[in-house]
């Protein structure tokens, strides 16, 4: 048991359900920081909506792709976004100026 190796993985890795993961984690968390915040406030007699002794549900919507609206603005992002210098482009000096015409 003591020399046996370590698994190794049957697939690559899922990039996308990593990034799932790691976002479903961070809320978790975030969920769970602001309930402590808000049992603090209440034992120090400040007024609460938040009641600790009432069940609590929480329901999350995942979308699997971008708006419309949003989307046109995530890809005149990646266009103007240098890969050399890890930098955005100011939109002025943009090769394409038609990106210009589409986010107006």
């Amino acid at each position: 048991m003591q020399d046996a190796p370590f698994p190794t993985p049957s697939s690559p890795e899922n990039k996308a359900l990593s990034a799932a993961f790691v976002y479903i984690n961070s809320l978790v968390g975030n969920i769970r920081s602001a309930e402590s915040t808000q049992t603090k406030k209440k034992a120090k007699g400040k007024q609460s909506a938040f009641d600790p002794q009432k069940p609590k549900k929480l329901t999350i919507y995942i979308a699997k792709e971008f708006p419309t609206w949003q989307q046109k603005y995530i890809d005149a992002l990646r266009e103007s976004y240098d890969e050399v210098s890890p930098l955005f482009l100011p939109l002025a000096n943009l090769r394409n100026q038609t990106l210009l015409t589409r986010l107006v």
